[in-house]
């Protein structure tokens, strides 16, 4: 079984961006909630500074979603150049047989009739005057 490409690129991608916004959010209203987190990723995103405002939130969710679709991509491709050559079983539903057609009954050979002898008229005997 492969996985879709594009549909893995964007599950991660948004994953992650929303898991920026969320601690970011929290970051807003907490002080000091996710601060590690939020450091943590200052230092691979350009332009984002982990201070805490709404635009450098924006700026970390842009790179969250850009970043998070990357990898999607380079995990589906290498789990479908790995996985690829060998399908999956099929599960034991989508092997049943299909329908069997019903046969037409049999007709049973009869013997051919033989014609009957033509049936002679009877006539009513004379009156004798």
């Amino acid at each position: 079984m492969k996985l879709s490409v594009k549909a893995l690129m964007f599950a991660s991608g948004i994953g992650w961006a929303l898991i920026v916004l969320v601690v970011g959010i929290l970051n807003m209203i907490f002080a000091g909630y996710g601060a590690a987190y939020l450091q943590t990723l200052a230092a691979p995103f350009p332009w984002y500074s982990a201070s805490g405002g709404i635009g450098d939130l924006i700026i970390g969710i842009i790179w969250a979603l850009v970043v998070g679709g990357v990898c999607g991509i380079i995990f589906a491709l290498l789990y479908n150049a790995f996985a690829g050559k060998k399908a999956a079983p099929k599960r034991a539903a989508a092997r049943r047989p299909a329908p069997k057609k019903k046969a037409a009954p049999k007709k049973k050979k009869t013997a051919p009739k033989k014609k009957a002898a033509p049936k002679k008229k009877k006539t009513a005997p004379k009156k004798k005057r």
